[in-house]
């Protein structure tokens, strides 16, 4: 604890500033170029920030505000980071590879019947995502839980772990 106290790794606050502080610096690192992912230790938290982080791309023009509803009860349209939640081995990319649950994809059009088209994060190419597998499987992918970050590979992580 020391050490992260000594390089100021450590902030307090109450719920509101520290969501917006950890918001500030995801956005940050993103306006800067970097592959960021915000971090908190349940899913309610993940979805708030998933919320606040899709309002304010909306508001800058960023990402379109019409879009699909998705299984975490969010919207996505085109310009959105979204995430897969389940294996598909019928759903593949151009490479030959099958959409994979955690896999992070940036969506590039939506469809009258639900469907999305997404271009892969970490991979070549883009995929349709069935309205079935958008409506049941799909989430918004700016944040996630600190679980759900294992083995990703990003420039930063702004953790909001929201321990009292």
């Amino acid at each position: 604890m020391d050490a992260y106290l000594g390089h100021g790794r450590v902030a307090e606050g109450n719920r509101d500033e520290m969501l917006a502080a950890c918001y500030a610096a995801w956005k940050a690192d993103v306006e800067a170029g970097k592959s960021s992912l915000m971090l908190a230790v349940d899913n309610a938290t993940v979805a708030e920030l998933n919320r606040l982080a899709r309002a304010e791309r909306v508001a800058a023009g960023q990402v379109a505000a019409e879009g699909l509803a998705l299984s975490d009860g969010s919207v996505a349209g085109v310009g959105d980071v979204v995430v897969a939640r389940h294996n598909d081995r019928h759903l593949r990319l151009p490479d030959g590879e099958w959409v994979r649950n955690r896999d992070r994809f940036v969506v590039t059009a939506t469809h009258q019947d639900g469907a999305m088209t997404v271009r892969a994060m970490d991979r070549d190419g883009e995929v349709v995502l069935p309205a079935g597998y958008v409506a049941e499987h799909v989430e918004l992918g700016y944040a996630g839980t600190v679980f759900s970050a294992q083995g990703r590979t990003v420039a930063t992580a702004t953790p909001w772990l929201g321990w009292a």
